[in-house]
């Protein structure tokens, strides 16, 4: 859906992203396999093979991106996680650490605001 505001290394490290948010409560699902699936064909990259990237270099990526690009990515990836329609304590710890470790510098002091509003989004 909002994926098409990803360029083509955002489009790797978000696959990545969530390829690492479906193993967060260690329980790979079905369920979140195919919206990975959905994910790569949404984003042309139906034969990307997950390259096992670290979350620091991952976060790098998106820490250069713009506002767009990572509030895409973090609407995204909680669509992954709430796949299989409940997300538990660590998903919804995991998806708002990322967002603050996302928020750019002029943002730096709401940080919490929009760990709030994640919040807010995966509670409904």
């Amino acid at each position: 859906m909002f994926l098409y505001l990803l360029n083509d290394k955002e489009s790797e490290a978000f696959l990545e992203l969530a390829a690492k948010a479906m193993q967060v409560n260690g329980k790979e699902k079905d369920c979140e396999l195919a919206v990975l699936d959905q994910f790569r064909l949404e984003l042309g990259k139906k034969d990307y093979n997950l390259q096992g990237t670290r979350m620091s270099d991952l976060i790098d990526i998106f820490l250069a991106s713009s506002a767009p690009a990572k509030r895409s990515a973090i609407i995204e990836l909680s669509s992954i996680l709430y796949a299989d329609e409940e997300i538990d304590k660590k998903e919804k710890t995991w998806i708002v650490d990322l967002a603050k470790k996302l928020a750019y510098m002029k943002m730096k002091q709401n940080v919490s605001l929009v760990g709030v509003k994640i919040s807010m989004i995966l509670l409904r």
